[in-house]
């Protein structure tokens, strides 16, 4: 009895329930909606809606938007009776991104410059257009953008340390104390450098720091007057090589160099040390800075000999250094010793004293 009269009552309640909502559907009035679409021409069509707003209206009629059509009124304004909604459409620009093609929405009110914001918002890329960014983005155009970014780079840069010599009584003549080895100082240029894709473009200068001072180098040379000069040094001259005793007329000595034969007409195991024009003993000042005993500058393969042991002008060839020639003379080179020229006080030092062969060249 019970179950009977609760069915009654469960059916009595539904039976309310769809009376209230015919009611109430009958009471909501269908609304008049003009839809005008502009997509290459004008189309208008009425349409019936209880829809609440101008959204709902569009989901009732599964109208879908793009996020460059163009409506007059708001998604979330009161849909009206007799009311008139006009949409322009967007269309698909063709953009070229670095190297690739892609499609994105535009609109006639469209231009580059708000195209390269929404692509900073959405993608966190800014890019360059190279053109006025006020450039309306238009339908069957292709527009490139190129990458702009931005990075901070730091170059190095060594600074020339500078070479002092002083020339001081209270050291004999031809003598020399290197009080300073010259260091080269360090400098830090920072720069913000602009790269368009992958390409560099410009650079500019945010700093420059000196992160290490140059260390000089300084050199005291001796300018004491000579004590009186000893009986003069006797040194054998050289013995020319003899051939053998059974060599024909035309018999030569020859020694291979980068395989090609050479004539010498003597040969010597020498003592050779190293110079540059800076540790001439000469002021850089002076015009005489860098020129040799027979008037030609110092430079790679030009050498100093006892002129009494090898003629000043002979042509050389030293195993180690190269082809040489005796140009320059020196205080303390006598007999058999030389002295090698080098550009730079570093690759002087790294040669020190060692012992080389050298061949007197026979004059082609």
């Amino acid at each position: 009895m019970f179950k009977k009269l609760l069915s009654s009552v469960l059916v009595a309640c539904m039976a309310a329930v769809l009376l209230t909502s015919h009611a109430f559907a009958a009471a909501t009035p269908l609304l008049d909606v003009y839809l005008e679409v502009e997509n290459g021409g004008k189309q208008t069509v009425r349409h019936k809606s209880k829809a609440a707003t101008v959204g709902d209206f569009f989901s009732e009629i599964g109208f879908v938007l793009n996020e460059r059509d163009i409506i007059n009124t708001e998604l979330d304004a009161p849909l009206r009776h007799e009311m008139k909604i006009s949409v322009k459409r967007g269309f698909l620009a063709h953009i070229q991104l670095d190297n690739y093609v892609t499609q994105l929405w535009s609109n006639e009110d469209y231009a580059i410059g708000n195209m390269i914001v929404d692509l900073k918002e959405k993608i966190g890329v800014r890019y360059f257009f190279d053109g006025p960014l006020n450039t309306p983005v238009l339908e069957g155009f292709l527009y490139k953008l190129t990458s702009e970014r931005f990075v901070q780079m730091t170059d190095q840069f060594l600074i020339a340390y500078e070479v002092f010599m002083y020339g001081t009584d209270e050291l004999p003549a031809g003598d020399e104390v290197v009080v300073s080895s010259g260091e080269p100082g360090l400098r830090l240029v920072t720069y913000n450098v602009r790269f368009l894709g992958e390409k560099e473009d410009s650079r500019e200068v945010l700093s420059v720091v000196t992160a290490k001072e140059p260390v000089p180098h300084i050199v005291y040379y001796g300018t004491a007057a000579d004590e009186p000069e000893p009986e003069p040094e006797i040194i054998p001259e050289p013995v020319p090589l003899a051939p053998p005793a059974d060599a024909p007329e035309e018999f030569s000595f020859t020694v291979m160099i980068d395989g090609e034969a050479h004539s010498f007409i003597n040969e010597f195991d020498m003592s050779a040390t190293a110079y540059t024009a800076a540790s001439s003993g000469k002021n850089e000042s002076s015009k005489s800075y860098g020129i040799t005993a027979t008037g030609i500058k110092a430079e790679k393969g030009v050498v100093a000999v006892d002129p009494k042991f090898i003629p000043l002008g002979s042509r050389l060839y030293i195993a180690g250094y190269g082809f040489a020639v005796a140009a320059d003379t020196g205080p303390s080179i006598k007999g058999q010793k030389i002295d090698l020229y080098y550009e730079t006080l570093s690759e002087a030092r790294g040669f020190g004293r060692q012992t080389v062969k050298v061949y007197l060249l026979a004059i082609p």
